[in-house]
Protein backbone atom coordinates (compact mmCIF):
# COMPACT_ATOMS: atom_id res chain seq x y z
CA UNK A 1 0.00 0.00 0.00
CA UNK A 2 1.23 3.59 -0.90
CA UNK A 3 1.16 5.67 2.26
CA UNK A 4 3.42 8.55 1.37
CA UNK A 5 1.58 11.65 -0.89
CA UNK A 6 5.25 12.18 -2.09
CA UNK A 7 5.37 8.92 -3.81
CA UNK A 8 6.54 9.33 -7.63
CA UNK A 9 3.28 6.94 -8.77
CA UNK A 10 0.71 9.45 -6.89
CA UNK A 11 2.63 12.74 -8.26
CA UNK A 12 1.87 10.84 -12.08
CA UNK A 13 -1.69 10.50 -11.53
CA UNK A 14 -1.96 14.56 -9.93
CA UNK A 15 -0.14 15.23 -12.60
CA UNK A 16 -2.32 13.34 -15.59
CA UNK A 17 -5.65 14.84 -13.25
CA UNK A 18 -4.21 18.50 -13.59
CA UNK A 19 -2.10 18.84 -17.00
CA UNK A 20 -3.09 18.44 -20.79
CA UNK A 21 0.38 17.97 -21.44
CA UNK A 22 1.01 15.10 -19.23
CA UNK A 23 -2.27 13.10 -20.99
CA UNK A 24 -0.96 14.17 -24.21
CA UNK A 25 2.74 12.32 -23.35
CA UNK A 26 2.00 9.21 -22.55
CA UNK A 27 -1.68 8.78 -24.51
CA UNK A 28 -3.17 8.58 -20.77
CA UNK A 29 -6.27 10.06 -19.01
CA UNK A 30 -7.87 9.51 -15.73
CA UNK A 31 -11.32 8.00 -15.01
CA UNK A 32 -12.61 7.99 -11.31
CA UNK A 33 -15.04 6.82 -10.21
CA UNK A 34 -16.50 3.27 -9.46
CA UNK A 35 -19.02 3.42 -13.08
CA UNK A 36 -16.25 4.75 -15.39
CA UNK A 37 -13.47 2.49 -13.58
CA UNK A 38 -15.62 -0.50 -14.29
CA UNK A 39 -16.62 0.34 -17.89
CA UNK A 40 -13.59 1.23 -18.97
CA UNK A 41 -12.19 -1.62 -21.34
CA UNK A 42 -10.27 -4.38 -19.12
CA UNK A 43 -7.55 -3.96 -22.10
CA UNK A 44 -7.19 -0.29 -21.66
CA UNK A 45 -6.55 -0.20 -17.87
CA UNK A 46 -2.56 0.92 -17.32
CA UNK A 47 -3.30 1.46 -13.20
CA UNK A 48 -5.90 1.21 -10.71
CA UNK A 49 -5.90 2.87 -7.84
CA UNK A 50 -8.04 2.32 -4.66
CA UNK A 51 -8.10 3.98 -1.54
CA UNK A 52 -8.22 1.76 1.89
CA UNK A 53 -11.82 2.50 2.78
CA UNK A 54 -13.05 0.87 -0.63
CA UNK A 55 -11.05 -1.78 -0.17
CA UNK A 56 -13.35 -2.29 3.00
CA UNK A 57 -16.43 -1.41 1.66
CA UNK A 58 -16.57 -2.47 -1.52
CA UNK A 59 -19.16 -4.63 -2.90
CA UNK A 60 -19.37 -8.57 -4.21
CA UNK A 61 -18.64 -6.93 -7.59
CA UNK A 62 -16.22 -4.42 -6.88
CA UNK A 63 -14.00 -7.20 -5.25
CA UNK A 64 -14.34 -9.27 -8.52
CA UNK A 65 -13.45 -6.70 -10.35
CA UNK A 66 -10.52 -5.65 -8.10
CA UNK A 67 -10.05 -9.65 -8.35
CA UNK A 68 -9.66 -9.97 -11.93
CA UNK A 69 -7.13 -6.67 -12.79
CA UNK A 70 -5.24 -7.28 -9.64
CA UNK A 71 -2.11 -6.71 -11.89
CA UNK A 72 -2.92 -3.03 -12.22
CA UNK A 73 -4.81 -2.43 -9.36
CA UNK A 74 -2.44 -0.72 -6.46
CA UNK A 75 -4.20 -0.17 -3.03
CA UNK A 76 -3.27 3.75 -1.04
CA UNK A 77 -4.23 5.22 1.80
CA UNK A 78 -7.01 7.88 2.13
CA UNK A 79 -4.79 10.52 2.59
CA UNK A 80 -3.57 9.38 -0.75
CA UNK A 81 -6.34 9.16 -2.67
CA UNK A 82 -7.63 12.07 -1.75
CA UNK A 83 -4.61 13.77 -2.96
CA UNK A 84 -4.97 12.56 -6.23
CA UNK A 85 -8.73 12.82 -6.46
CA UNK A 86 -9.94 15.74 -8.65
CA UNK A 87 -13.73 15.42 -6.90
CA UNK A 88 -14.33 17.08 -3.37
CA UNK A 89 -16.09 13.57 -2.10
CA UNK A 90 -13.64 10.96 -4.19
CA UNK A 91 -15.37 7.37 -4.40
CA UNK A 92 -12.04 5.95 -3.30
CA UNK A 93 -11.29 4.28 -7.03
CA UNK A 94 -9.77 5.61 -10.12
CA UNK A 95 -8.21 4.23 -13.16
CA UNK A 96 -5.39 5.46 -15.40
CA UNK A 97 -6.67 4.69 -18.84
CA UNK A 98 -4.37 4.23 -21.96
CA UNK A 99 -6.56 6.37 -24.87
CA UNK A 100 -7.67 4.09 -27.64
CA UNK A 101 -6.84 5.23 -31.36
CA UNK A 102 -9.15 7.97 -32.65
CA UNK A 103 -10.79 6.54 -35.47
CA UNK A 104 -10.89 8.36 -38.89
CA UNK A 105 -12.99 11.25 -39.02
CA UNK A 106 -14.03 10.65 -42.55
CA UNK A 107 -16.92 8.38 -41.85
CA UNK A 108 -18.66 8.53 -45.40
CA UNK A 109 -20.90 5.31 -44.69
CA UNK A 110 -22.16 5.45 -41.19
CA UNK A 111 -23.52 2.76 -39.52
CA UNK A 112 -26.41 2.46 -36.71
CA UNK A 113 -24.86 2.12 -33.23
CA UNK A 114 -27.07 -0.01 -32.12
CA UNK A 115 -29.31 -2.52 -33.90
CA UNK A 116 -31.35 -3.54 -30.91
CA UNK A 117 -32.10 -0.40 -29.69
CA UNK A 118 -35.69 1.36 -30.59
CA UNK A 119 -33.79 4.59 -31.54
CA UNK A 120 -31.82 2.69 -34.60
CA UNK A 121 -32.07 -0.12 -36.60
CA UNK A 122 -30.00 -1.82 -39.59
CA UNK A 123 -33.13 -1.98 -41.81
CA UNK A 124 -33.44 2.14 -41.62
CA UNK A 125 -31.23 5.08 -42.23
CA UNK A 126 -27.64 5.48 -41.38
CA UNK A 127 -26.86 7.13 -38.29
CA UNK A 128 -26.22 10.60 -38.06
CA UNK A 129 -22.75 12.15 -37.50
CA UNK A 130 -22.06 14.91 -34.60
CA UNK A 131 -19.95 17.49 -35.67
CA UNK A 132 -18.70 20.57 -33.27
CA UNK A 133 -16.85 23.50 -33.72
CA UNK A 134 -15.38 25.17 -30.84
CA UNK A 135 -17.12 23.56 -27.84
CA UNK A 136 -15.23 24.78 -25.33
CA UNK A 137 -16.92 24.07 -22.16
CA UNK A 138 -16.74 20.69 -20.35
CA UNK A 139 -20.13 20.12 -19.42
CA UNK A 140 -21.25 20.68 -22.67
CA UNK A 141 -19.09 18.35 -24.21
CA UNK A 142 -19.32 15.70 -22.04
CA UNK A 143 -22.99 16.11 -22.04
CA UNK A 144 -23.35 16.16 -25.91
CA UNK A 145 -21.35 12.43 -25.81
CA UNK A 146 -23.77 11.10 -23.58
CA UNK A 147 -26.77 12.69 -25.57
CA UNK A 148 -24.74 11.59 -29.06
CA UNK A 149 -24.52 7.90 -27.80
CA UNK A 150 -28.12 7.84 -26.49
CA UNK A 151 -29.78 9.01 -29.78
CA UNK A 152 -27.49 6.11 -31.85
CA UNK A 153 -24.51 8.61 -33.56
CA UNK A 154 -22.09 7.23 -35.12
CA UNK A 155 -19.31 9.49 -35.03
CA UNK A 156 -18.33 12.55 -33.31
CA UNK A 157 -16.29 14.89 -35.18
CA UNK A 158 -14.08 17.61 -33.46
CA UNK A 159 -12.71 20.69 -34.33
CA UNK A 160 -8.75 20.72 -32.58
CA UNK A 161 -10.13 24.01 -30.90
CA UNK A 162 -12.66 22.48 -28.92
CA UNK A 163 -12.17 21.56 -25.04
CA UNK A 164 -9.73 18.61 -24.20
CA UNK A 165 -11.75 15.34 -23.96
CA UNK A 166 -9.73 13.94 -21.93
CA UNK A 167 -9.96 16.75 -19.07
CA UNK A 168 -11.25 14.84 -16.18
CA UNK A 169 -14.32 16.94 -15.95
CA UNK A 170 -15.66 16.21 -19.66
CA UNK A 171 -14.41 12.24 -19.11
CA UNK A 172 -17.13 12.35 -16.03
CA UNK A 173 -19.71 14.31 -17.79
CA UNK A 174 -19.38 11.75 -20.78
CA UNK A 175 -20.57 9.05 -18.00
CA UNK A 176 -18.55 6.31 -19.72
CA UNK A 177 -19.66 7.38 -23.49
CA UNK A 178 -16.33 8.17 -24.21
CA UNK A 179 -15.39 4.66 -24.39
CA UNK A 180 -18.23 3.32 -26.23
CA UNK A 181 -19.09 6.46 -28.95
CA UNK A 182 -15.84 6.52 -32.03
CA UNK A 183 -14.44 10.64 -32.22
CA UNK A 184 -11.49 12.59 -33.77
CA UNK A 185 -10.63 15.53 -34.10
CA UNK A 186 -9.26 17.54 -36.97
CA UNK A 187 -6.92 20.61 -37.79
CA UNK A 188 -9.17 21.51 -40.66
CA UNK A 189 -13.07 21.04 -40.33
CA UNK A 190 -14.31 22.48 -43.20
CA UNK A 191 -12.34 19.95 -45.66
CA UNK A 192 -13.61 17.18 -43.43
CA UNK A 193 -17.21 18.34 -43.38
CA UNK A 194 -16.60 18.28 -47.27
CA UNK A 195 -15.06 14.81 -47.57
CA UNK A 196 -18.03 13.82 -45.47
CA UNK A 197 -20.30 15.22 -48.26
CA UNK A 198 -18.57 13.46 -50.69
CA UNK A 199 -20.00 10.79 -53.30
CA UNK A 200 -23.42 9.02 -51.36
CA UNK A 201 -22.02 11.32 -48.40
CA UNK A 202 -23.31 13.00 -45.51
CA UNK A 203 -25.59 15.85 -45.98
CA UNK A 204 -24.43 18.20 -43.65
CA UNK A 205 -26.57 21.00 -42.06
CA UNK A 206 -25.16 24.09 -39.44
CA UNK A 207 -27.26 24.22 -36.49
CA UNK A 208 -27.70 28.62 -36.69
CA UNK A 209 -29.65 31.04 -36.62
CA UNK A 210 -30.33 33.20 -40.14
CA UNK A 211 -32.89 34.12 -43.05
CA UNK A 212 -31.69 30.57 -44.64
CA UNK A 213 -32.01 28.13 -41.89
CA UNK A 214 -34.86 25.99 -41.94
CA UNK A 215 -37.07 24.36 -39.05
CA UNK A 216 -35.21 20.96 -37.73
CA UNK A 217 -38.99 19.18 -37.93
CA UNK A 218 -39.58 20.15 -41.55
CA UNK A 219 -36.14 18.31 -42.90
CA UNK A 220 -36.05 14.66 -43.88
CA UNK A 221 -33.56 12.86 -42.29
CA UNK A 222 -34.31 9.60 -43.81
CA UNK A 223 -33.19 10.13 -47.67
CA UNK A 224 -29.08 10.43 -46.41
CA UNK A 225 -27.32 10.37 -43.79
CA UNK A 226 -27.22 13.65 -42.07
CA UNK A 227 -24.79 15.05 -39.72
CA UNK A 228 -25.22 18.30 -37.86
CA UNK A 229 -22.40 21.29 -36.75
CA UNK A 230 -22.77 22.36 -33.39
CA UNK A 231 -20.75 26.36 -32.77
CA UNK A 232 -18.84 27.83 -29.70
CA UNK A 233 -20.99 28.36 -27.18
CA UNK A 234 -20.28 32.27 -27.58
CA UNK A 235 -19.90 32.72 -31.36
CA UNK A 236 -21.39 29.72 -33.04
CA UNK A 237 -20.17 28.22 -35.85
CA UNK A 238 -17.35 29.69 -37.44
CA UNK A 239 -18.30 31.63 -41.18
CA UNK A 240 -15.78 28.90 -42.99
CA UNK A 241 -17.29 25.98 -41.55
CA UNK A 242 -20.99 26.76 -42.36
CA UNK A 243 -19.94 27.60 -46.03
CA UNK A 244 -19.02 24.05 -46.20
CA UNK A 245 -22.18 22.82 -44.80
CA UNK A 246 -25.13 21.44 -47.34
CA UNK A 247 -28.04 23.56 -45.47
CA UNK A 248 -28.49 25.20 -42.38
CA UNK A 249 -30.95 24.11 -39.76
CA UNK A 250 -32.35 26.35 -36.61
CA UNK A 251 -34.85 25.18 -33.39
CA UNK A 252 -37.93 26.99 -33.20
CA UNK A 253 -38.67 28.78 -29.49
CA UNK A 254 -41.01 30.38 -28.14
CA UNK A 255 -40.47 33.42 -25.19
CA UNK A 256 -37.62 35.65 -25.76
CA UNK A 257 -34.91 33.21 -25.76
CA UNK A 258 -32.70 33.97 -29.10
CA UNK A 259 -30.52 30.23 -28.42
CA UNK A 260 -30.45 27.10 -26.68
CA UNK A 261 -27.63 25.59 -24.57
CA UNK A 262 -25.23 23.90 -27.50
CA UNK A 263 -25.75 20.52 -25.75
CA UNK A 264 -29.63 20.87 -25.69
CA UNK A 265 -29.14 21.74 -29.06
CA UNK A 266 -27.13 19.13 -29.74
CA UNK A 267 -29.63 16.84 -28.39
CA UNK A 268 -33.01 17.88 -30.06
CA UNK A 269 -31.26 17.31 -33.48
CA UNK A 270 -30.03 14.25 -32.47
CA UNK A 271 -33.27 13.15 -31.27
CA UNK A 272 -35.17 14.04 -33.97
CA UNK A 273 -32.78 11.97 -36.36
CA UNK A 274 -33.26 8.97 -34.32
CA UNK A 275 -37.23 9.37 -34.03
CA UNK A 276 -37.22 9.72 -38.10
CA UNK A 277 -35.40 6.58 -38.43
CA UNK A 278 -37.43 4.53 -35.95
CA UNK A 279 -40.25 5.28 -37.98
CA UNK A 280 -38.58 4.65 -41.35
CA UNK A 281 -37.78 1.14 -40.00
CA UNK A 282 -41.02 0.37 -38.48
CA UNK A 283 -42.49 -2.25 -40.04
Amino acid sequence: MITSRENARVKQVCAYQSKKKERDRDGVFVAEGWRLVSEAPPEALAEVYVSASFRVRASSEEQRFLEQNAAVVTDVSDAVFAKMSAVKTPQGILAVVKRREQDAPGLRQAQPADDSGTLSSSKGPSAPVLILDGIQDSGNLGTIFRSAEAAGVSHILMSADCADIYNPKVVRATMGSIFRIPFSQTEDLPAEIRALREGPGVRVFAAMLDQQARAYHTIDMTERPVGFVIGNEANGIRAEVAEACDDRVYIPMAGKNESLNAAVSASVLLFEAARQRASCSTP
